[in-house]
């Protein structure tokens, strides 16, 4: 592991920097606007190039996770 995986948190988070690493676009999605920016901090950090969008939703509420990707 590299130091800067030990900085993200939640499987999410890895997942989206293992996907940044092969050189997909990720989304990340969170319920705070200040985790998203974080998480995306530390993937630019470890990935400078990364193609990166953030959506603040409540992934355990349907609706809000329909509206996150309408």
């Amino acid at each position: 592991m590299h130091d800067a995986d030990a900085l993200l948190t939640g499987i999410g988070a890895g997942i989206a920097l293992a996907f940044a690493r092969a050189g997909a676009a990720v989304v990340l999605a969170a319920r705070q606007q200040s985790t998203l920016d974080d998480s995306k901090a530390e993937i630019l950090k470890v990935v400078p190039e990364a193609r990166t969008m953030t959506v603040v939703a409540d992934v355990t509420d349907w609706r809000a996770s329909e509206a996150a990707v309408a």
